[in-house]
């Protein structure tokens, strides 16, 4: 299947409410791979994704809202939509939390919470969930 097919089968599927075809269709959107680049209908998509319970849309918007990109910056909503979707189990979401309080992104730095994240994202076997922990160490001992 070529990357024109994906595209019209992810925008049929989103259609009919698929929460995954929709976030995959916003990555596709945010990313301009296959479409025109468009942040407005990545956010849209993401949104409706998310509302239908997505965690990975979730995940997706918070990015969005922590960089500004196609919103406005807004960490506190972004970190919400991380623990939305943290709590459903999604690691990605659990690391950028980690990345919030190690950087101090709207929250003061708080490297205890940030390993806390890391930790939870580290067992449930994401190896970037490691590899955030090592990187903190390192920084630990400087």
């Amino acid at each position: 299947m070529d990357l024109v097919q994906a595209v019209q089968w992810y925008q049929k599927a989103a259609e009919a409410g698929d929460s995954g075809a929709l976030n995959n269709l916003g990555i596709l959107y945010e990313q301009g791979t296959g479409v025109t680049k468009d942040l407005g209908e990545a956010v849209r998509l993401f949104e409706k994704g998310a509302s239908l319970g997505n965690p990975n849309a979730m995940a997706n918007i918070g990015n969005m809202l922590r960089d500004g990109r196609g919103l406005a910056k807004d960490y506190a909503q972004a970190r919400a939509l991380y623990e939305k979707a943290a709590g459903l189990g999604n690691t990605f979401a659990m690391i950028q939390l980690g990345e919030i309080y190690r950087r101090g992104l709207g929250v003061p730095r708080d490297y205890a919470q940030a390993r806390q994240w890391y930790e939870m994202a580290r067992s449930k076997g994401d190896p970037l969930g490691a590899k955030a922990l090592a990187q903190l160490d390192r920084r630990s001992r400087r």
